[in-house]
């Protein structure tokens, strides 16, 4: 509570400042002007709630200056403190506003009973507001919870049924008035975010949005819609034009306070029976979209007609370099084809999901195929949430990507130290069997000596370094058998053989079987 005493004589203010019991009043702060000017200036830029104001003033009048208060319709209680008995001067007082006509020299008691006085008014009056404020605000959250619940189907769409149902809440709104939602979504939430942020990011979208669109229409109501955004749903006839210079102005203002893009999504205008049915079109509309950000986006602009929409990648390319250990040329064989398919009109959040699902597919297989079920990854809380948001956009695809295919490789890799030399050979003949490799290929990769490490290495093993290459290069290819289609010249290629022939006759000589047969033998 902030007090101003406005009297030209200092040492009358310094008086009345003695006067006031401060603490016992509750007021925090004591302002004072010599002059009417200067007490303008100092009202136009604290909250004051408390004026002592005397009448005669070099450069301006007390009363006059109450006036100038009652023009600006300020809420301080005012009390005029003078030496002036004159009835004019009193009626005038009470017509600008004054509680009180106070006459110098006044008694300390008195003054205080007259500041109490004041202070229990502006008390009432912000108890007042409070009261209103906070009737308006459970009116607002009223409106929220009824709209949240036709767009979830909790409340049925027949428009009598709803107009009870509104004043029985007493959200005072027409139903029978059409309806315009918006979407406003963000793409690239950050993963792993607390419950408690996503819930203040839905307070800041709201509060910017009722600001924003609040001149737009009549009512204005948003609603939560997931996690990442918020639907705005105009109520009464509006202009598109309109909607959408505010929509854009709104994604702006939400990237100046928070730093992230949203995007929206416009939707049609609607009766109350087709709110429902509308937003979860904008919800698949947005789910769809993966590369535009900040825009708002027709939703009558409707997609090609819906075609049967293919979408795959090298299998068994991909798996050759699973295989192999080589995570990020197996991520590059998703990417790339991925990449292809975005160039394309009718890539959307559909075919992402087909991509989705043919690699957890594949890595399924292959984690059978190495005696492995993958509860460890498909069943953790870190999958659930990145696959969950590799939707959203083709960064957030690719991380969840990464993240699957190394927990993938080192579900199938052996169990070996990669800190040891041995351990460290290994890795990189896993990861180089499609290459030209020797024995000091291999040495040089770890950093020792050929001869150094072929002895370690036959010792810890039991095999020649030559000759486990060779039984990786034959076990890899017996994989790619089974589990690919690809040709036998392919394989050959992939495993380290410039000659289809020779291949075949070490891998016959390894299984006892020539690759074809091999192949038949596992399908059946």
């Amino acid at each position: 509570m902030n007090l101003l005493i406005v009297d030209d004589d200092a040492v009358e203010v310094q008086i009345i400042c003695g006067i006031v019991k401060k603490e016992e009043l509750g007021i925090d702060h004591i302002f004072y002007a010599y002059r009417t000017a200067q007490a303008k200036n100092i009202v136009e830029e604290n909250p004051i709630d408390i004026i002592v104001c005397d009448i005669e003033m070099p450069g301006g009048n007390g009363l006059e200056f109450l006036d100038w208060l009652q023009e600006k319709k300020h809420t301080a209680s005012k009390i005029v403190l003078t030496a002036y008995e004159e009835f004019g001067y009193a009626t005038w007082a009470m017509r600008a506003g004054s509680m009180d006509y106070l006459l110098k020299p006044v008694e300390d008691d008195q003054l205080n009973q007259v500041l109490k006085k004041a202070v229990d008014i502006q008390k009432e009056q912000i108890r007042k507001k409070q009261t209103l404020s906070g009737g308006k605000k459970q009116m607002m959250a009223n409106r929220e919870l009824f709209f949240e619940e036709i767009v979830n189907g909790i409340i049925g769409e027949n428009g009598r049924v709803l107009q009870r149902e509104a004043d029985f809440r007493k959200i005072e709104m027409e139903i029978n008035v059409t309806y315009l939602p918006v979407l406003f979504c963000l793409k690239k939430w950050p993963p792993l975010l607390a419950e408690y942020d996503q819930k203040f990011r839905h307070f800041i979208m709201k509060n910017i949005a009722y600001e924003i669109f609040e001149n737009i229409t009549k009512q204005v109501v948003c609603i939560d819609i997931h996690s990442r955004g918020i639907g705005v749903i105009f109520c009464g006839e509006t202009k598109q034009e309109q909607i959408h210079k505010a929509g854009m102005e709104y994604m702006n203002t939400f990237h100046d306070y928070y730093g992230e893009y949203l995007c929206g999504y416009l939707g049609k205008q609607t009766d109350i029976k087709g709110l429902r049915q509308e937003i979860q079109s904008l919800v698949q509309t947005e789910k769809n979209n993966l590369t535009h950000e900040n825009q708002l986006i027709p939703g009558e602009i409707k997609q090609e007609e819906e075609r049967e929409k293919t979408a795959a990648f090298d299998s068994g390319k991909f798996r050759f370099q699973m295989f192999a250990g080589k995570i990020q040329s197996a991520a590059a064989v998703v990417v790339d084809e991925l990449n292809q398919y975005k160039m394309k009109s009718n890539f959307d959040g559909k075919m992402l999901k087909k991509f989705q699902n043919q690699i957890v597919q594949e890595i399924y297989l292959m984690l059978y195929e190495t005696k492995k079920t993958g509860d460890e990854i498909f069943t953790s809380r870190q999958y659930q949430e990145l696959r969950e948001q590799s939707l959203l956009t083709l960064e957030d695809f690719e991380r969840w990507l990464l993240w699957l295919l190394k927990k993938a490789k080192e579900l199938m890799s052996e169990r070996r130290d990669e800190n040891t030399p041995v351990g460290q050979a290994k890795c990189f003949i896993a990861e180089h069997l499609d290459e030209e490799m020797n024995c000091k290929d291999v040495a040089d990769a770890v950093h020792l000596d050929a001869d150094y490490l072929s002895k370690l290495f036959k010792k810890e093993t039991g095999i020649s370094m030559l000759k486990y290459i060779h039984k990786e290069r034959i076990h890899l290819a017996g994989k790619l058998l089974m589990m690919t289609d690809q040709s036998v010249s392919d394989i050959a290629m992939q495993t380290g053989y410039t000659n289809a022939s020779h291949f075949a006759t070490a891998f016959k000589k390894e299984t006892g079987m020539s690759p074809l047969e091999y192949r038949k033998r596992e399908e059946k």
